[in-house]
């Protein structure tokens, strides 16, 4: 284990298996992490002063959540897993796995077995209470916490020449600048945004530069897609968060788009979103379930999911929006993210079932669980 001091914070880094894609490779790192997660706090924990009052696992999957939830007993701790998305329902139907896939049992039993031994449930899905009456936890308490963004004055750095000169030719061109950055895979919907730009006329196609940052399983394929039809988008690879940030501040809108499937009723939550709103970016929402309203906002232009003529329209009233609107909207989108989304303001946020769970500790109870 290896320990680093980041920010005058010690993290410690669990060494396991490197791997690439979604193959066999990232299973083997995931078994070795959770047979070693859990030794991991129990060593943390000898080493520290006093025991932790409260351990949150916060993970994309589930999977780790049982080794985790059994270190909690052994220490005295609130076991607080953090649901960031849905499984196994997010296997099924984004990857399109059977309930019978050993992959998809895997995870019911491990989420089971988290929230049997949860105190509550930290989420950024908007309806995760009604997503734990489905399965049957209605007597679990929940804290719905958004995702948020830092919103210090930090510099952004400047745009390598990868990245200006894309953007220096579009202006060149008097073209509005829509900007994508983030995973490109099946559950992004990219493939809604290529067909959108596709149906746009001649006279918006010349007026339009989409810039495509980030990397995944779609991307080759959707950059041949976009080449062959000869549309007005790059594909720039992978772009690191601070030069993201100057994109952002460099483009005219961005774009989040979603499949629409019923595992999104109980909410969505897009990282990307704080960050462009934060960044000051308008943004054309492809949301599934009216789920959030960018309109509504004055942050945006929010679209049902999964249909292509209705991203183009969009798209099509962003070109036709005058400048003076659209510095509008900027100011609208920094407001808002620091009203909302802000990680300073979002700490200062009453959290009720956090002052239970101090309120247990000063009685001098010794097990939560």
């Amino acid at each position: 284990m290896k320990v680093r001091d980041i920010g005058g914070v010690p993290f410690h880094f669990i060494p396991t298996p490197s791997y690439g894609g979604n193959r066999l490779g990232r299973l083997r790192n995931t078994v070795a992490f959770n047979r070693r997660v859990g030794a991991t706090l129990l060593n943390t924990a000898r080493d520290a002063s006093e025991d932790p009052d409260v351990i949150i696992a916060s993970s994309p999957q589930p999977l780790a959540w049982p080794a985790v939830a059994r270190a909690s007993r052994t220490l005295g701790a609130a076991f607080v897993p953090e649901v960031r998305d849905l499984w196994p329902e997010s296997l099924q139907e984004l990857a399109g796995l059977p309930r019978w896939h050993p992959m998809v049992l895997w995870c019911r039993r491990a989420d089971a077995v988290a929230m049997r031994s949860a105190t509550f449930v930290i989420s950024p899905l908007q309806q995760i209470a009604a997503a734990l009456r489905t399965r049957g936890y209605e007597s679990l308490a929940s804290i719905v916490v958004p995702n948020g963004v830092s919103m210090d004055e930090t510099s952004v750095p400047a745009l390598p020449s990868s990245l200006s000169e894309p953007v220096h030719a579009a202006r060149l061109l008097g073209r509005r600048l829509l900007l994508y950055a983030g995973a490109i895979g099946v559950p992004n919907a990219m493939d809604s945004l290529v067909d959108a730009v596709a149906q746009l006329g001649p006279e918006d196609q010349r007026g339009l530069s989409v810039l495509v940052a980030g990397d995944g399983s779609e991307r080759t394929r959707l950059a041949e897609v976009a080449t062959h039809r000869h549309l007005p988008i790059s594909f720039l690879g992978p772009v690191s968060q601070p030069h993201v940030r100057a994109l952002c501040r460099a483009c005219d809108a961005g774009f989040l788009g979603w499949l629409n499937r019923p595992l999104y009723r109980f909410g969505i939550a897009p990282q990307k979103r704080a960050l462009m709103l934060g960044e000051g970016l308008p943004i054309i929402h492809a949301v599934p379930h009216s789920l959030l309203d960018e309109a509504e906002h004055g942050v945006g232009w929010s679209v049902p999911a999964g249909q292509p003529a209705s991203i183009a329209a969009a798209i099509r009233l962003m070109l036709s929006t005058p400048k003076s609107t659209l510095d509008k909207m900027r100011s609208c989108c920094i407001a808002y993210a620091k009203e909302t989304l802000d990680w300073d303001r979002i700490a200062l946020l009453p959290w009720p079932e956090l002052e239970r769970v101090a309120a247990l500790r000063r009685s001098h109870r010794s097990r939560w669980l």
